[in-house]
């Protein structure tokens, strides 16, 4: 892990009555897990990117590539802590909930003008048959406040038109992503506006299965050349599997 610049002033994570906060000038991330999980991450008090998680009510003859599935608002949390450079959410099988679900937020130390914030999710079940899925909303936006326009440079990877902002969903984890609406998704190579959302999991799951899935939010305060892009995608599929999620 590369060393944080001497100019840096690193005040790491810290626990509010919502969530908690982390901070290394000049970005701040803000994450929320009361009453909904969102997450904000601001540089020098301008918000960046917006991005929210929601547990849905995927049935088992859905098909969630073509429709939206219902999410579930205000899901209990159990547990919040905080870890080394680690935030972490636990959220309980609880009705209607048919699978509990847990969110590891993991701050990469910063490093000059890059910030990589990487996400592990997990669902789990303790009944006989159920259709775990999660709703991810990525959401970068403009000075402005408007939503900046996106590209899709590869399945599971996206790039704001700027070139300062991305989403990496792990290679390995593809496979378990969909883009919420065929029909209005972003697609290799075409800039959209349009807020993507990303449906994770929604397989078919049975008692005592656990799923996992990592992703990875890029933040540069400089456009990310073509060839850097895609030396961060290869650092994280080469990257090892967390030993905590």
């Amino acid at each position: 892990m590369s060393a944080i610049s001497n100019n840096q002033s690193v005040r790491g994570w810290q626990k509010n009555d919502t969530g908690a906060t982390f901070s290394s000038d000049p970005w701040r991330v803000q994450c929320q897990c009361q009453p909904n999980t969102t997450f904000v991450v601001s540089e020098s008090d301008r918000i960046c990117t917006r991005l929210s998680l929601q547990p849905t009510l995927a049935q088992l003859d859905s098909t969630p590539a073509q429709h939206a599935v219902p999410v579930v608002a205000n899901p209990p949390l159990a547990e919040s802590y905080i870890r080394q450079n680690d935030f972490v959410t636990i959220y309980p099988e609880q009705s209607p909930l048919t699978f509990g679900f847990q969110v590891y937020y993991c701050v990469k130390q910063p490093v000059n003008d890059l910030l990589v914030i990487e996400l592990w999710l997990s669902v789990q079940t303790s009944t006989l048959e159920s259709h775990p899925q999660l709703r991810l909303s990525f959401e970068p936006v403009t000075e402005n406040h408007q939503p900046a326009p996106l590209q899709e440079t590869a399945p599971g990877q996206i790039l704001s038109a700027d070139l300062t902002r991305g989403l990496i969903v792990h290679p390995l984890d593809v496979a378990d992503c969909t883009w919420l609406n065929n029909s209005d998704s972003i697609r290799v190579g075409a800039t959209n506006s349009r807020k993507p959302e990303l449906l994770a999991f929604g397989g078919f799951m049975e008692k005592g299965v656990i799923r996992r899935m990592r992703l990875q939010l890029v933040h540069s305060r400089q456009k990310i050349a073509s060839h850097h892009w895609q030396q961060l995608v290869e650092s994280f599929a080469n990257s090892p599997l967390p030993l905590t999620a």
